[in-house]
């Protein structure tokens, strides 16, 4: 039996905790449940039952409430102790569940120490709807502090019942493989940060073993890096040719925030979110079946613009110097921004977005750019703000028209754009269309990208011009319920893509699987002259180009938990990973799978090296 009562004489017998929390524990489960189940369509990829989602979900958080609960009467007499971990604990608990509904990610001890720096960048996911939520809870928690829940049953009986449940999940996980997905998804806060505790990265064993067995594939990628599909002889003699042909095109590539396949009909996506653009994409070649290497932009960036898998490594810091040390043109990169300088172009990187966030500014300077300027700019400050506290997209795309005026000499312009990203601010001027702010936003999007498109148009920029127009990453949000029934899982990482211009043909469809360091192929070689058949993108994947003898890219899902989702045409999506007991051997039976994940393992240690050694240069230059 379980009482709650105010204060009063506390029998010998009795076990006594403070109300607060089992009210907060109670309150925040509610709200997780309600997030949670309608992810539920999950069952239907894995084969769990509702019955099997929602009892993981119970035991996982009452082996968390048991943990407090054992934190209270184990340390209740070091109270200021005992009440500083509860306290970290439940919050911990109630900002993971904030994470699970807002993102559908999940909280971190790596995640608090990567975003230290950036707090009040990060502030900006915050919604008007938690702050209510927030002064209902403190104001519950003062209502019933003097009163206290009490257990008809002596200490010890309640302190081993705890341990018992506890401890059963971390048991059960031994016993039993659950589904990575589910398992990411419904753990509870203290397991799924003992998983980032455990597994920091790939092994040095793995990585020897790896390059060992695979000898030719770790020479290849040691060789080229990039995985550079190089220039044909013929591409060379089209570049060579006189009169109009010899032209340099200008490039304008729109890195455009969270634009996702499935708002796009045109793509393949299971809404018309995005008619304007869809529009847009049907004047040259619309690209169905292109995957993010990432979650986020900066991820986005590297891809695109180095070539470079943003695998985890046991580097903790997330800043883009750190985790991607740029090599400049002057030290021989074969980035994509130097294979434009090399053949005469002018490199531009304008965005509206923060760029001091993360080091970004920094590191685009240092892989090779003319010119960068961000949302600290002057003429981005003296606009009005709106999503992520920076200047809402269409003050970016008039930025851009006047920069491409003013260009004398061949140019390749990046632009990366802000507004679709959370908290989901409509700009004060943007036509509103529903009650869902998500929703005006994506209408704003689609105007103000369209627009710009037309505006290309009026100048004669497509006289000779191409414009890439790509998503960073899915948008930030959990997969609708429409989306988990029809697609599932495969949903994940998909992003809108699309090329238009000169000489690339109107309302074709190219459905080769690429990522954004695919991408970065194809425009490495078509800066430099060489020869692409935008219709025909087969060679230009990873695959491909290493000599595996088929296509595949690869998602970083989760990157405190190393958990990548690989896609091979022709099966279903894989989640691997990438931990220091990852190994190709485990996957003998499998061969594809075996080469992808000797991949990735040979990426990762890579990439750790240069980590390693840039690290170690800092402090020799100290």
């Amino acid at each position: 039996m379980v009482k709650v009562t105010g204060e009063s004489l506390i029998k010998p017998a009795e076990t006594v905790i403070p109300f607060w929390i089992p009210l907060i524990f109670a309150l925040t489960l509610i709200l997780k449940l309600h997030s949670i189940l309608p992810m539920t369509i999950f069952a239907t990829e894995v084969q769990y039952s509702l019955i099997k989602i929602l009892l993981f979900t119970l035991l996982e958080d009452l082996s968390l409430f048991a943990t407090v609960l054992l934190l209270c009467l184990l340390l209740g007499r070091i109270r200021f102790l005992s009440s500083f971990l509860i306290a970290v604990l439940l919050s911990l608990y109630v900002a993971d569940t904030l994470l699970i509904r807002s993102l559908f990610s999940r909280l971190t001890i790596k995640q608090l120490y990567r975003y230290a720096d950036e707090l009040p960048a990060v502030m900006t996911f915050l919604t008007w709807w938690h702050l209510p939520v927030l002064i209902i809870v403190v104001s519950l928690i003062w209502r019933t502090r003097k009163m206290k829940v009490r257990f008809r049953k002596g200490r010890p009986a309640i302190i081993f019942s705890s341990l018992l449940i506890a401890a059963l999940p971390w048991v059960l996980s031994g016993l039993y493989t659950w589904d990575p997905v589910i398992d990411y998804a419904f753990c509870n806060v203290l397991r799924i940060n003992s998983k980032v505790a455990v597994f920091p990265g790939v092994s040095t064993r793995n990585l020897q073993q790896t390059e060992t067995e695979f000898t030719d594939l770790a020479q290849e990628l040691a060789q080229n890096p990039g995985q550079r599909i190089g220039i044909t002889p013929h591409g060379q003699e089209l570049h060579q040719q006189g009169g109009e042909n010899n032209l340099k095109p200008n490039f304008i590539i729109v890195l455009s925030e969270s634009l996702s396949r499935i708002d796009s009909k045109r793509s393949g996506g299971l809404y018309n979110r995005l008619p304007l653009i869809d529009d847009v994409a049907s004047q040259g070649i619309t690209l169905t079946n292109v995957i993010a290497n990432g979650s986020n932009t900066s991820e986005a960036l590297v891809s695109l613009l180095t070539g470079e898998e943003p695998y985890p490594t046991r580097m903790t810091e997330d800043s883009l110097k750190v985790r991607f040390p740029p090599l400049g043109c002057e030290q021989g990169a074969d980035n994509l921004v130097c294979q434009a300088k090399k053949n005469g172009y002018r490199t531009i990187f304008i965005s509206n977005a923060p760029l001091e966030f993360q080091q970004n500014r920094s590191w685009l300077t240092g892989i090779g750019f003319d010119r960068v300027e961000g949302g600290e700019s002057e003429f981005f400050e003296a606009q009005p703000k709106a999503s992520f506290g920076a200047a809402p997209d269409q003050f970016l795309f008039d930025r851009a028209l006047s920069v491409i005026e003013r260009q004398a000499q061949p140019f390749f312009l990046v632009l990366m754009t802000i507004s679709l990203h959370r908290p989901y601010l409509v700009p004060e001027d943007a036509e509103r269309i529903s009650g869902i702010d998500f929703h005006n936003l994506l209408h704003y999007v689609d105007q103000t990208t369209h627009g710009f498109w037309e505006q290309l148009s009026q100048s004669g920029f497509f006289a000779n011009g191409r414009l890439v127009l790509v998503g960073d990453h899915r948008r930030m949000t959990p997969l609708e319920p429409l989306e988990l029934q029809e697609t599932g899982v495969d949903s994940l990482g998909r992003v809108f893509g699309c090329v238009v211009g000169k000489g690339i043909p109107a309302d074709r469809f190219v459905h080769t699987p690429l990522n954004l360091n695919d991408l970065m192929n194809i425009l490495w070689v078509d800066l430099s002259g060489g020869d692409v058949d935008y219709t025909a993108l087969d060679r230009f994947n990873k695959g491909v180009i290493l000599g595996m003898g088929f296509p595949f890219t690869t998602h970083l899902l989760n990157i405190d938990l190393a958990q990548i989702q690989v896609r091979i045409p022709g099966r279903k999506p894989q989640l691997i990973s990438l931990n220091r007991r990852i190994a190709p051997s485990r996957f003998a039976d499998d061969p594809q799978m075996q080469q992808v994940v000797a991949y990735m393992i040979l990426n990762a240690g890579r990439l750790e090296r240069l980590q390693r050694e840039h690290d170690e240069s800092l402090k020799k230059n100290k």
